[in-house]
């Protein structure tokens, strides 16, 4: 929190109306719930986050010295996806001074670009669409809020889309393009908007055919004398159909246009922060309190030593923007309150949200001491708050468990560093293939966090790993290990 990579935003998670809860995305099957076959939806809900992304460059380069089975490290790979490119900029026709900006990563293809395609969930989906396509984009939009990433995603499946309405204008060539909506861009992912390219991208070819869009072939093999591909034509060759830029190699058009566009060669990656929320009783609780913005300068001011981030944590709570305070480290651990009833509140928000003897307090920052809102202020130096309702999701254990395992009687620290130079690194790791990307990738993101710290004395908590076979039913699915 102090050091930044914990934020509040609001994130698109399963909601079933009929259960009043928020599910998993295991707990979702063909869009219906698993408990109940009820209708899920998208629905945006206030979440903890952590910024695992600041990390991304160092996940990659750390498994160069890890002795893993070689696919559990590709799978790491994938999974946190960089991608070099280039940051382009689409004015669009029917919104002076806006613009779409894409990223890419074949920018030598951009004279090729026959329509935009931006996520149902982009801001600008409100203004670019017009009212003749209004009740068809709202259609399609809700559509898409039955979808997990994973189905929206999925190469395999049949692709849709509607047309706003409006058009950009491609920067190349000066060509007048659609913008449509599909809900196979992501807008958690990139810029949530995309240049179309269909002669030279599957994906983009199989949508182009679908809707009739045209086709232009701008790149063709190097060699002059070979026999035009068949397309889509996806790999890299020699530009054509590019005005000026005819002839040239891709990797020399690519560094031609983006000094012509003087887009900066940028970094992307298909990892995103970590949703770090659950909105049910069971779970470690947040020790943060939100207060208002005048409250949180007086705690400031009175608490000097609260481990506070540079720049505030807020969000909005009933309407009002909220600050968030941490509590002091002599009032942790924070405990759950002991409760009759654990049910869901069916307002999406988890059950410690109906408990109003623990939720609004006057809360001390110098102490961290605290008493039912519903007493008188105790004092000038405390606040109002409210606390946090979320709690932390299974991971916050297993993330660092194989340090308490050193030291679990320890009531100062979660491990005396002694005992931790000791034994650390784990010498061998022996566990299951399925952790490959969760579990796995977490663990070495908070190693990395404490070692940033100074508080453990390695880069990496796994030296060595060996998966295991899994034995499956006769369903195919997992028994065991």
């Amino acid at each position: 929190f102090k050091r930044g990579l914990a934020y509040v935003e609001e994130k698109p998670v399963w909601w079933c109306p009929a259960l009043g809860t928020v599910l998993a995305n295991e707990e979702v099957i063909d869009g219906l719930s698993e408990v109940g076959k009820h209708p899920v939806e998208r629905r945006p809900i206030r979440q903890w986050v952590l910024r695992i992304t600041a990390y991304a460059d160092r996940l990659l380069a750390g498994l160069k010295d890890l002795d893993w089975p070689d696919s559990t490290k590709r799978m790491q790979e994938a999974w946190i996806g960089r991608s070099e490119g280039s940051e382009v900029e689409f004015d669009l026709a029917d919104l002076p001074g806006e613009r779409l900006k894409i990223f890419t990563t074949r920018v030598d293809t951009i004279f090729g670009v026959t329509y935009m395609v931006i996520a149902p969930e982009h801001a600008l989906v409100p203004r670019l669409t017009t009212p003749a396509q209004k009740a068809a984009v709202d259609a399609y939009i809700k559509a898409a809020a039955s979808k997990s990433d994973l189905e929206r995603t999925e190469l395999a499946k049949d692709k849709t889309g509607v047309f706003t309405g409006s058009y950009a204008i491609n920067p190349a060539n000066g060509q007048k393009i659609p913008v449509w909506i599909a809900d196979y861009v992501l807008a958690s992912y990139g810029t949530g908007a995309i240049m179309a390219v269909p002669a030279h991208d599957e994906r983009d070819y199989a949508f182009a055919k679908k809707y009739d869009l045209p086709t232009p072939r701008v790149i063709a093999p190097l060699d002059p004398a070979t026999p035009e591909p068949e397309l889509p034509f996806c790999i890299y060759g020699r530009m054509v159909n590019s005005g000026k830029f005819d002839g040239l190699a891709s990797a020399e058009g690519k560094a031609q246009l983006d000094a012509h566009f003087s887009a900066l060669g940028t970094v992307q990656f298909k990892l995103r922060d970590w949703l770090f929320s659950r909105q049910r009783y069971w779970g470690e609780p947040f020790p943060i309190v939100w207060v208002n913005e005048a409250d949180y300068r007086t705690a400031l001011a009175t608490a000097k030593h609260l481990p506070v981030p540079e720049q505030a944590v807020t969000c909005v709570i009933n309407g009002e923007t909220r600050y968030a305070l941490p509590l002091p480290e002599s009032a942790l651990p924070l405990q759950l309150p002991v409760v009759k009833s654990y049910q869901p509140t069916g307002t999406g928000e988890s059950p410690l949200a109906s408990m109003p003897e623990w939720l609004e307090i006057w809360y001390q920052p110098a102490t961290g001491a605290s008493v039912p809102a519903s007493q008188p202020q105790p004092g000038a130096d405390w606040v109002r708050g409210r606390r946090e309702t979320n709690t932390m999701p299974q991971w916050a254990g297993s993330c660092w468990y194989y340090l308490r395992y050193l030291d679990p009687k320890n009531p100062g620290a979660f491990a005396a560093r002694d005992k931790i130079d000791y034994w650390m690194p784990v010498n061998l790791y022996v566990g299951g293939k399925e952790h490959a990307v969760l579990h796995l990738l977490y663990a070495r993101f908070w190693h990395k966090v404490l070692f940033d710290l100074g508080f453990v004395n390695t880069k990496e908590p796994f030296q060595r790993l060996v998966n295991q076979g899994m034995i499956l039913g006769e369903d195919n699915q997992k028994m065991s290990k």
